[in-house]
């Protein structure tokens, strides 16, 4: 995603930093929005390991293929946020019931499994394209690993429509995401690379907005 090692961990450092300002400091929403992001920051992470590993080694190999079961749990971690605080529209429960079904049909579905990944014997690495990281062979634009990374997406997206507190700042998350996918499709960016700075900038502009408040509602 990101254009360099460096990129990547700058964007994992000031995405992790601002969001646990915003842990400690927020609203229960804020709380939830903020491991969310944390998470999301961690794949930075994954992707300085990759820069620094950029030749098809073992750890090329081992993180390529655990991309997609990390980009799995994603919705699954945001599910359980909204469980623990308690602040959803919907009861609970149904919490649950929505994780299993998401479980059900993205993760058993036998041709975007993450976990096909793994238990393949083939050696899949990670590679530098138009200057940008691509996560493997299976990632190349038109295979049903690329679409899959817009299922999760458009999943979690989704997800934080769920909150029923603090109902500014899930919505400010949604629209700042979509406006950044649209504003990069129709200018015919690298997604994949822009989308390293600007999805993890979204935590910093909740923190401002929070900090301002009372100025601004």
């Amino acid at each position: 995603m990101c254009f360099s090692a460096t990129a990547s961990i700058i964007s994992f450092t000031l995405a992790t930093t601002v969001s646990i300002i915003l842990f400690i400091i927020g609203t229960p929403t804020l709380r939830c929005l903020s491991i969310f992001s944390i998470y999301v920051a961690i794949l930075q992470l994954l992707e300085y390991i990759l820069w620094k590993n950029i030749k098809c080694n073992t750890i090329n190999h081992l993180v390529t293929k655990l991309i997609p079961l990390y980009l799995f749990l994603q919705p699954i971690l945001l599910l359980s946020c909204i469980y623990s605080y308690n602040i959803a529209y919907i009861h609970r429960d149904y919490i649950l019931y929505l994780m299993m079904v998401y479980i059900f049909i993205i993760g058993f579905y036998k041709y975007i499994t993450p976990f096909s990944n793994i238990k393949s014997n083939k050696k899949i690495c990670s590679y530098v394209y138009n200057k940008s990281l691509v996560w493997g062979a299976t990632f190349k634009k038109g295979n049903i690993y690329s679409q899959y990374i817009g299922y999760i997406y458009y999943i979690g997206l989704l997800l934080m429509l769920l909150i029923n507190q603090d109902k500014m700042y899930p919505i400010i998350y949604v629209v700042l995401s979509s406006l950044t996918f649209v504003y990069n499709y129709i200018k015919r960016y690298n997604w994949h690379s822009y989308w390293c700075y600007s999805a993890n900038m979204i935590p910093l502009v909740l923190l401002i907005i929070y900090l301002c408040r009372d100025y601004i509602i």
